[in-house]
């Protein structure tokens, strides 16, 4: 491979029954044959040193197995449709990941239970939900970590949410990977996974999904 040529990696991993793809596109100068191995254990700093000052691009994809709403219901701590007020992305404790937190502003509290933070009192606002992912700036070069089969969020955008409450940072996070999440457009659910799972909810107005949520909750 010459200087200056575009290196398309893919490093798979088999985890459990999902399967992750994660590439990366990289304007680069020659690399070793080994070298998609190797980046699997580096650190994203150390990518990022590599081959700057070219940006870093990484996709995941995996084997969809998304939960149905009547999976979802018993372990969600919050239903809530909001926008997108603001969002800042980190770097993981091992710095191998990015995530990305979210501060939702809540239009409509479908349901809430109850839950405490870890000294034992009720949480108030504000809905941070947290997600694998996201952009960010690392020793002056841009870096993209995405999640391929559900997009990145936008501030002003209405969502309509499945969350589970994660005591130890205080945060929300969805239900399963790539479940729980959905787009409010005009008043109608858009499922921002693409999966048979979810289509039957494409076109529902905001109030017949919460219907449904009243009828598997009883």
């Amino acid at each position: 491979m010459t200087n200056r040529t575009m290196l398309a990696m893919s490093l798979t991993t088999t985890v459990g029954a999902s399967l992750f793809a994660v590439m990366s596109s990289v304007v680069a100068a020659e690399y070793p044959p080994n070298f998609a191995v190797a980046a699997q254990s580096l650190t994203l700093p150390e990518l990022v040193r590599r081959q700057a000052p070219q940006p870093l691009w990484q996709s995941r994809i995996r084997e969809l197995f998304p939960d149905a709403l009547e999976e979802m219901l018993p372990k969600t701590d919050l239903i809530v449709q909001g926008t997108v007020d603001q969002f800042s992305t980190h770097l993981s404790t091992d710095q191998t990941e990015l995530y990305t937190d979210y501060v939702i502003a809540p239009l409509r509290i479908v349901r809430r239970r109850e839950v405490k933070s870890s000294g034992g009192i009720s949480l108030p606002a504000p809905i941070v939900l947290t997600r694998w992912g996201g952009q960010m700036l690392i020793d002056g070069v841009s870096v993209t970590v995405e999640d391929a089969n559900l997009p990145a969020f936008h501030v002003g955008e209405q969502l309509w949410l499945m969350l589970v409450y994660n005591r130890p940072d205080g945060k929300y996070q969805l239900p399963g990977a790539v479940s729980g999440a959905f787009a409010v457009e005009g008043g109608k659910i858009r499922p921002l996974v693409q999966h048979p799972v979810y289509e039957r909810f494409r076109g529902m107005s905001v109030a017949e999904i919460e219907s449904e949520v009243r009828r598997l909750s009883r």
